[in-house]
């Protein structure tokens, strides 16, 4: 026995031993010179604490170890060299590892980029700013949208919509490809967090100017994620299932097999309990985010996804999702009405049934040869639902006495169907700059439904009303437009582009509403009719383009005539209005210096009304809330201008603001009649002009010795309107102030902490015959912590807080939203993790917000999913180098 343990005790060192590797290699610079003395330091990559160094030699060598096998970051620093990073993972068997000739370069070459030696946090080059993915570290087997949500001005909201800076993210791409097409959520959702080296926000060209090497100074804000070198031929994904009480229930899984720029991707998910497929705050698992929804809903959905790069030059990407969703909200409204004579109130609660499934597919390829490029995309989407809803309602005078109550009752199935298809092609004409792109673009959109309403109206002092109404409604839309565009190189980096398109927007609407009130079938001829609407646009124009060093400008001019159509199958109404406008734009886009960066963007638009605005029916499936149509809109014409600056000081601090103007003339707005019995009708018409101005800015700022991040955006927002009310004109003037702030603190693997804070003042004015003020706070809390327990125990929290506060008649509503979970990782390499999650602890039942317009105030609340448990296991798969 002493023998056995004797020979065992020199065993384990050489078990060590085979665990371990050697790393050397020779640092060199461009000339092949060696570089004797350099630093080389071998780091983690979740806190970059260092592993190991050393310097190089005489001969300009270096050796390091023996490391434990792994992934490591190798730092190599030279007086008046450009620093050297490198993510590597020691190779298996193998006990050493030979690293070349590794290359410095003299650091005048980096000038363009920001960086500190050692941090590498940040990034800044031009219209790019880039994360080190290592440098916010994740919980093991995180998804990418728990990295995204660590970024500085990086924000995911309850619906999955990505921002940056407050701007929609329209692209996300995985090595420079859409790997996912254009589903942000999927990608998000799917990709390892720990398989990402970079992410990079970008302010991207446009694909005109990405083929014609030339920039626009055109942007739009979209994300690149740089894979490791070792993932980026890999198989991962996740599988879930997960149980409770009271029949709740949640799976999701999804399979994603990565291999030289190709992707295969399934998915599958349902549950009951409102999640939306995003991950939670805590743990790795995906099934524990998403579910603060109002409503209770339940969601089942599948879909497969593929990228092939069809040799050097094609690329084909295809798609295609099915979702069934059956849920129920429940609805309490409060709306304080602005009349001219005072304050009218309105209450109404309301059940609302909705079952819904859709088929929908997207496919697209692009080829891109020596000098041409064609881009071909299609989409289909076909849906069918059916509705149910319940109505109660009550008005309320100026002197506080009740008007009237009714309650209705609305069953309702649709179909829709809508394709679309698109094509880009674009020619190199010889010369640098010097091309032919035309662009075309086509869709068909359906929709059929079928509804039954009943409605009974009591008002004080008067007869009771019952009026029962089935209706049939047909919409049909085709629209098409074709842009063809050549750009002429003027010399010394100027460019000369001139454009010639059109476009036409054709829609039929048949609605037919049958009174049954008494049994009869009797065709109501005010509520119904066959409407024709048409947008017929011709436009020719001009832009002048100019690329020097460090700058790009683009002025240009539109010229448009445009048709608008409106008729009635049966006669009576024939209206071809015509109007021509200039629609003026220009971009300039300047980098200031190595650290800053200026923006100035002003683009004009016109925005024609829709048929359901402009047809000539009166709806009055609630007998307390009238539409009417318009027919005589005219099309709303806006201006828009914005203006960025951004300052990276250094890798640790980050500095950006953006300052909006927005102003539209023949505005569509809502005019509101409210008579005696609080009776309300609505028509859409055109007022005057409406202008609003938004300024945000931001400063980020990391401290790596605290092991903390803080970010801190304030706002300021000032609209002024107009509106019509009971035929009097009116200004609303809206003006907000606040700012939100955002604390990350992490230690090492033990601690992940996460503060969010949102605060917005606002103040509504409004001038009608007297004034009339709104004030209201609008503020958000947040935190979420994830606390290692041990080896293998995690431990987690999130917490959410909404508050609505009106100053004018000092109420207020909160809706507090608090998660826990306990985990355990189990199997191998913690493969396996099974959770304990506690949704909703404080059992809250309702999710609050309030809607200020120029007419009215509107506070509601609608219930959620009450406190539940749920127990969940989660296998992770991931393969590499497969």
């Amino acid at each position: 026995m002493k023998t056995i343990l004797f020979l065992l005790l020199l065993l384990l060192p050489l078990a060590s031993m085979a665990q371990e590797c050697v790393l050397f290699g020779k640092v060199v610079d461009k000339k092949g010179e060696i570089l004797p003395g350099a630093t080389v330091l071998l780091q983690l990559p979740r806190d970059s604490s260092v592993v190991n160094a050393s310097t190089t030699t005489a001969e300009g060598r270096f050796r390091i170890g023996p490391v434990k096998r792994g992934a490591y970051n190798l730092t190599i620093t030279f007086v008046g060299y450009a620093p050297h990073f490198q993510r590597l993972i020691t190779p298996s068997p193998a006990r050493t590892m030979d690293l070349g000739n590794i290359l410095l370069l003299e650091a005048a070459i980096t000038l363009e980029s920001v960086t500190v030696k050692g941090t590498r946090d940040v990034v800044v080059k031009q219209d790019t700013v880039e994360y080190n993915a290592g440098s916010f570290g994740t919980a093991a087997y995180s998804t990418t949208d728990q990295l995204l949500r660590k970024l500085p001005g990086v924000e995911i909201d309850s619906d999955g919509n990505l921002k940056v800076q407050g701007e929609n993210v329209t692209r996300i791409f995985v090595d420079g490809k859409e790997l996912y097409g254009r589903d942000i959520r999927k990608a998000i959702s799917s990709l390892p967090a720990d398989a990402i080296n970079k992410v990079q926000l970008i302010d991207g060209k446009t694909d005109e100017a990405k083929f014609s090497g030339v920039d626009d100074g055109r942007r739009e804000k979209v994300i690149n994620l740089t894979l490791e070198e070792q993932s980026r031929t890999m198989g991962y994904g996740k599988l879930t299932v997960g149980g409770g009480l009271e029949e709740r229930y949640a799976a999701r899984g999804d399979y994603n097999l990565l291999h030289d720029n190709n992707l295969l991707s399934i998915t599958g998910s349902g549950n009951n309990v409102n999640n939306l497929g995003l991950s939670g705050a805590g743990t790795g698992g995906q099934i524990l985010g998403g579910m603060g929804q109002p409503g209770r809903t339940a969601t089942h959905a599948a879909g497969i996804n593929g990228y092939v790069q069809a040799g050097e030059k094609t690329n084909i990407n295809a798609s295609y999702d099915f979702r069934q969703s059956d849920g129920q909200v429940l609805t309490y409204l409060t709306r304080q009405n602005f009349l001219p004579k005072g304050t009218s109130l309105y209450l109404e609660n309301s059940r609302r049934n909705n079952r819904r499934y859709s088929h929908s597919s997207e496919l697209g390829i692009e080829r891109n040869g020596t000098n041409t490029t064609l881009r071909l995309s299609s989409a289909f989407e076909y849906a069918h639902g059916r509705q149910g809803s319940y109505n109660g309602q009550q008005s309320f005078g100026v002197d506080e006495t009740l008007v009237n109550r009714g309650e209705r009752s609305i069953k309702s199935a649709n179909t829709d169907l809508t394709m679309s298809a698109s094509a880009f092609f674009g020619v190199r004409l010889g010369k640098r700059g010097r091309l032919l792109t035309t662009t075309t673009d086509v869709s068909v959109n359906r929709t059929n439904t079928y509804g039954e309403s009943l409605a009974f109206t009591t008002f004080t002092n008067r007869p009771s009303t019952t009026l029962r109404q089935r209706n049939l409604d047909n919409y049909k839309e085709l629209a098409y437009s074709i842009r063809v565009a050549y750009k002429e190189p003027l010399g010394k980096k100027q460019y000369l582009e001139a454009f010639y398109s059109a476009s036409n927007r054709g829609s039929k609407s048949t609605v037919e509403v049958f009174d049954n009130t008494n049994g009869a079938n009797r065709l109501e001829p005010e509520q119904s009719g066959v409407f024709n609407s048409g947008f017929l646009t011709r436009q020719a124009g001009f832009a002048y383009q100019l690329n020097i060093q460090n700058m790009a400008v683009s002025l240009g001019v539109v010229g448009q005539e445009a048709l608008l159509s409106s008729s009635t199958q049966a006669g009576g109404l024939e209206l071809r209005p015509r109007f021509r406008n200039l629609l003026p734009n220009g971009n300039v886009k300047a980098q200031l210096s190595k650290v800053t960066q200026l923006s100035l963007a002003y683009t004009t638009g016109i925005r024609p009304p829709h048929i359901s605005q402009l047809q000539p029916i009166v709806s009055r499936y609630d007998p307390l809330n009238i539409s009417l149509g318009n027919p005589s809109l005219r099309p709303q014409y806006d201006h828009n201008g914005v203006l960025t600056f951004r300052l990276a000081l250094d890798s640790k601090l980050l500095f950006s603001s953006s300052i909006n103007l927005i102003y539209a003339t023949d505005p569509i707005v809502t005019a509101v009649y409210i008579d005696e019995k609080l009776v309300r009708t609505t028509q859409f018409i055109n007022l005057a002009q409406n202008r609003s101005a938004g300024a945000t800015f931001s400063c980020s700022r990391s401290f790596p010795k605290m092991h903390s991040r803080l970010e801190l955006t304030p706002i300021l927002r000032y609209n002024e309107s107009n509106t019509l009310l009971n035929g009097v004109v009116g200004t609303n003037t809206q003006q907000s102030a606040g700012g939100s702030a955002k604390y990350g603190y992490r230690l090492k693997e033990v601690v992940d902490f996460n503060l969010r804070a949102s605060i917005v003042g606002t103040n509504n004015s409004y001038r009608l015959t007297e004034t009339q003020r709104q004030q209201f706070i609008l503020s958000s809390y947040s935190a979420d912590a994830l606390l290692h327990i041990r080896k293998h125990y995690s431990l987690a929290g999130t917490l959410d807080l909404l508050l609505v506060k009106n100053k004018a008649n000092n109420s207020q509503q909160g809706t507090p939203l608090c998660n826990f979970y306990l985990s355990r990782r189990l199997l191998k390499s913690d493969r396996g993790e099974l959770t304990l999650m506690a949704f909703n602890v404080l059992d809250a039942s309702i999710a609050a917000t309030q809607v200020a317009t120029p007419n009215y105030v509107e506070q509601s609340s609608q219930n959620s999913v009450m406190r539940f448990y749920l127990l969940s296991f989660t296998y992770n798969l991931r393969k590499e180098n497969n």
